[in-house]
């Protein structure tokens, strides 16, 4: 899995970002109060909880979304341990980069931003080197871990799916917080093989707890429960009822083998969905949402909301909708 992370400039700040995280992850709340004195911030009371209104100025603000983009890295790390091929920053999401691959240390950067220096290194060691680069650059060696730093415009999304097609890269996805990036990135380049997914969204406060708790990226098992149902909440818009056996066949079918992984999956056994099953399960639901004549429009939301969620790109399997 060729995994790319994108980290978003101080404008991603919203109030109480990454609460929930806050509140469940005692190394966040660890790392918060740890960073209390140097970024001379109390987010605890003025973030999370707002208990103290705040002024937020710029440099405020771009503190508060370095330590959210660290604390929502760490988290996820924690979670998928996989090593990304290349950090994509912009703003204080470049140092960001930077903190998360070990080149400068919190406080380095804290101090960068309390004293507006942004003298960054050429270059580090992780596995590999580095660098600071232009795009264009960046483009002649994908095979060493990078951190590219970009600007907010058209060219940096294409800067982004440029790379991500020449490093060939299954996924890239927006750390946070909110999905900042994601949405034009998406909205750009759908039919790129490279899967564009975020990791936190203002509007849902509880995405990025739901995504570690049930390990949503990349969980083929997780992926097939949902299709399992969508299977089941779709409306049935077919008024024959000729297709009534056929739909109860199939979606008897998902359940039964659903059903029986989540069973091995909770007595501790190997519940590995292979490529075959996987692709049995995409089948069914298509099949389902055929007989069912459920609108394209329909179907393009479920699907479209379910690559966000598992950075699985299924769109290709469901062609005839998005054609």
């Amino acid at each position: 899995m060729r995994v790319g992370i994108l980290f978003p400039d101080e404008a991603s700040f919203y109030g109480k970002m990454a609460s929930e995280i806050y509140e469940n992850y005692p190394e966040v709340r660890k790392l918060y109060d740890k960073m209390k004195i140097s970024t001379k911030l109390d987010l605890r009371n003025t973030l999370i909880y707002e208990n103290d209104p705040k002024e937020w100025n710029d440099t405020d603000k771009k503190l508060a979304v370095l330590l959210t983009q660290v604390a929502l890295y760490r988290c996820w790390f924690d979670v998928y341990k996989t090593k990304p091929v290349v950090f994509f920053g912009n703003g204080v999401g470049v140092l960001s980069a930077l903190v998360c691959t070990e080149t400068i240390s919190l406080k380095r950067a804290v101090h960068m931003l309390r004293k507006d220096n942004w003298a960054l290194p050429r270059t580090a060691h992780l596995d590999g080197s580095v660098f600071m680069c232009s795009n264009r650059s960046a483009l002649t060696d994908p095979s060493v871990l990078r951190i590219q730093r970009l600007s907010v415009d058209e060219n940096m999304y294409q800067g982004i799916y440029l790379y991500a097609q020449h490093a060939e890269l299954d996924t890239v996805i927006e750390i946070g917080p909110d999905k900042r990036y994601t949405a034009e990135l998406q909205k750009m380049y759908e039919r790129t093989k490279t899967v564009f997914a975020y990791f936190d969204e203002a509007q849902d406060r509880a995405f990025a707890l739901e995504n570690l708790y049930y390990r949503k990226h990349f969980n083929r098992l997780y992926a097939a429960k949902r299709m399992l149902g969508i299977a089941a909440a779709t409306q049935n818009y077919n008024h024959s009822t000729d297709a009534d056996e056929k739909i109860i066949a199939s979606y008897l079918s998902m359940k039964t083998y659903v059903d029986e992984m989540m069973k091995k999956q909770s007595m501790g056994r190997d519940a590995f969905v292979s490529d075959y099953d996987f692709n049995l399960c995409v089948d069914q639901l298509k099949d389902i949402l055929i007989l069912k004549q459920v609108p394209t429009q329909e179907v393009q939301a479920r699907i479209l909301d379910l690559r966000n969620e598992t950075a699985f790109d299924l769109c290709p399997s469901f062609a005839p909708w998005f054609s």
